[in-house]
């Protein structure tokens, strides 16, 4: 029973948000992007490389990943930020938190719900891509294989991005927890450029305020910018410059954190209505 109320809630997670308009505008962006590139690259072919026969389909696929794949961050703080908050200013949590189902089976319901969303549309992007592009079926699993990987990668760190969001909407509006979100990530994943390839060893290195908030970043939360360097090495089919099993070790112990303390506010905000 709890297992099927756990899909119901991720299926209702999913249809309450894909026909949000922010989506729809998104949607619009990407075409618009598609667009641009596949213009882009037609001009640079038309005026240097006239009557010559060969296929810019990687070239333009390439510029088009890089840009999904910073614009995906930015749809995971969107919708992070409403997929708890919705039930709040809703007034729907306490007649879900009443369903035989776990508090952290609710809060994960929601994050996947939200997460399949993000997923789904960074997919449809990329086949959008192929089809725009003109994709030949060239290259096989040689081409497949990268593609797929760097998917699954870039997984990742959108799932933290979608989490960190869905944190902080229950602390602050949405608004400011979007930009807090934003620029919460953007800080993490300058902690891990900083100390890439060190984990929880970061905190004995350091040398100044600054440093120790930067260690402290990258010691105790997700690795976001670790992953998305990650997914773009696996797209382009380049050596991994970081330890991969330890990255998801690191991943799984700091994302359990995040949950916890989700878990520990919206505890919190129960007790907060119960004795209003």
């Amino acid at each position: 029973m709890r297992g099927r109320t756990f899909f119901l809630l991720v299926q209702n997670t999913v249809q309450k948000e894909y026909r949000n308009k922010t989506l729809i505008f998104l949607f619009l962006f990407t075409l618009f992007i598609l667009w641009m590139d596949q213009t882009f690259f037609d001009f640079i072919k038309d005026k240097l490389f006239q009557g010559q026969t060969f296929s810019l389909f990687n070239f333009k696929l390439d510029l088009f990943y890089y840009i999904i794949s910073s614009w995906n961050f930015l749809m995971g703080a969107l919708l992070g930020v409403s997929c708890l908050r919705s039930d709040v200013q809703e007034g729907v949590l306490e007649e879900i938190l009443s369903l035989p189902l776990s508090r952290i089976n609710y809060i994960t319901s929601r994050l996947v719900g939200t997460w399949l969303i993000v997923m789904g549309y960074y997919i449809l992007s990329l086949l959008l891509a192929f089809l725009v592009f003109g994709y030949k079926g060239k290259g096989g699993l040689d081409f497949a294989w990268p593609l797929f990987s760097s998917l699954i990668m870039s997984s990742i760190p959108i799932l933290a991005v979608i989490t960190l969001g869905a944190l902080f909407s229950l602390f602050f509006s949405r608004v400011w927890a979007l930009l807090i979100t934003l620029l919460f990530s953007s800080f993490v994943s300058f902690s891990n450029e900083i100390f890439a390839g060190k984990y929880f060893e970061g905190l004995t290195q350091i040398k100044s305020l600054g440093q120790g908030i930067y260690a402290f970043l990258h010691t105790f939360f997700p690795h976001i910018g670790t992953f998305n360097t990650l997914s773009k090495e696996l797209f382009g089919n380049h050596e991994l410059t970081k330890n991969l099993s330890l990255e998801l070790v690191h991943f799984g112990l700091t994302f359990s954190l995040l949950l916890f303390i989700l878990l520990k506010r919206l505890r919190n905000m129960e007790n907060y209505v119960d004795e209003g």
